[in-house]
Formats: C-alpha cells, structure tokens, sequence
C-alpha cells in the first residue's frame, strides 16, 4: 500500500462508489480491460478515522453478484461452510496486515478487527472476497469465488462472453439453445425416440443410443412377483442390495 492514488483511478472509483473516496488507496486488483475491481485502502482516512476494511470490492459487476448472493442468504451459508479456525486466522492476518501499514505517528483511535473489522465469523461476503481476490488466504472469499466463478467466466472469458453477447443480440438463438440443452438433460436416459410421446417429439439426437429390436419374450406382472419375492427371500441386507 503506497498511499497514492493517480487521478485516474480516484474519478473512476468515485463513479464505482458514487462519492468521492474519503482516503488514500491503490487498485490492487483490475479486469481485463484495466478497470479497478478492489482498491487497498489506507488504514485511516484523510480526517484521520480509522479504516478497518483494508481491501474494498469496486468492481460493478462482482458488486451485483456478491450482492445477490448476500440477499440469498449466503453471508450465514458461508459461515456453516468454512472451518472456524481458518476464519479465525485469516482476520488476525487481515489485521496484522493492516496495522504493519500504519503511519508510525498514528494516535487516537487506530483500525482493529479483522475482514471487515469483524473479529470472528463471516460479515461481509464483499470484504472477504476483495481480500481473496487481492491474494488473501480467505476461505470465505474462496467460497464466494466458487460460486461466482460461472458466471464471471459467461462475462469475462473471451470465448463464453461471445457466446453470451450472440445470445444477447439473438434472444431466439438462445431459446434453441436453451431448449436443446434441457430436452438433452430431461431425456437423456429414456432411450430412441420411438419411446417418446406426443406430436412435438423432435429428430432422433447423436446421444440418443439406438435399443435394439426385442428378440425375446418380456416379463410379466406375475414374473416382477416371482422376482421380488426371490429379492426379499435372500437374505441379503437392503444396504448390500442398494450397494450392488
């Protein structure tokens, strides 16, 4: 953390932020086309108030996700997922990190707490994922990265992001698409299409395997009896018989 910030950054902070930044801070973090997605910040602002959150999401696009998952209840399903103890070890580095940061003159109140300025626990999924994206050993923010990593890549992978602008620009490509892929999951293990109903059965598909032609004679309702009661009379435990 160096304490500067070229002009830059600050305007375009302010505009991720929608108000001036109160302090120092250095993007610590970019996208691929250079806009900042976490900044650094000093550990006290410009009137001399303690900052605890040294690493901050501005980044619009992993805002809008962190947030959506935080309405969803992810901040208390992240806390159930990770290992306390490493929750707990990661806001002590979080702190000593920030407090080796500070001026050697600092008096008054000075920053504490972990990520977030929390001490224990999961608060905020924003904080703990700025922290893992700027290199931190933050299982939280790995939690989040996991499930946001899908649909980061749809945005930011060159090759998915022109998938998904096509489909921006053709919704009706995408509804083909989309079709497709769910008649190939609904219907993958029901076998030839001679075994499908209805007047809207489509082509025969490549992962559609061919059954061949019966050339023997098909149980009947007395045969399934006799077999269940041979199943039953086995002896052998249900736990055996569903391992098998």
């Amino acid at each position: 953390m160096t304490g500067t910030t070229a002009e830059a950054d600050r305007r375009r902070v302010a505009e991720l932020l929608g108000r001036e930044p109160q302090g120092a801070f250095t993007v610590v973090v970019r996208d691929r086309d250079g806009d900042p997605v976490v900044i650094e910040n000093a550990p006290l602002l410009d009137d001399g108030t303690p900052m605890p959150t040294g690493h901050w999401l501005v980044g619009a696009n992993a805002v809008v996700m962190v947030s959506r998952l935080e309405a969803d209840g992810a901040v208390d399903e992240a806390e159930r997922s990770v290992d306390a103890a490493a929750i707990a070890a990661t806001h002590a580095e979080y702190e000593r990190r920030r407090s080796a940061i500070l001026p050697a003159d600092a008096t008054g109140p000075l920053p504490t707490g972990g990520v977030a300025g929390t001490r224990t626990g999961v608060k905020c999924l924003h904080a703990h994922y700025a922290w893992f994206l700027a290199g931190g050993d933050d299982p939280a923010g790995r939690w989040v990265h996991e499930r946001l990593t899908t649909d980061l890549a749809l945005r930011e992978d060159p090759a998915y992001a022109a998938i998904t602008k096509r489909w921006q620009e053709n919704p009706g490509e995408f509804d083909k698409a989309f079709a497709a892929a769910w008649y190939k999951l609904t219907h993958r293990d029901m076998g030839p299409v001679s075994r499908l109903l209805g007047d809207e059965v489509p082509p025969a598909q490549l992962w559609q395997d061919p059954i061949p032609e019966c050339d023997h004679a098909l149980i009947d309702a007395a045969d399934a009896k006799r077999i269940k009661a041979m199943i039953l009379g086995s002896g052998i435990a249900p736990a055996d018989l569903v391992s098998v």
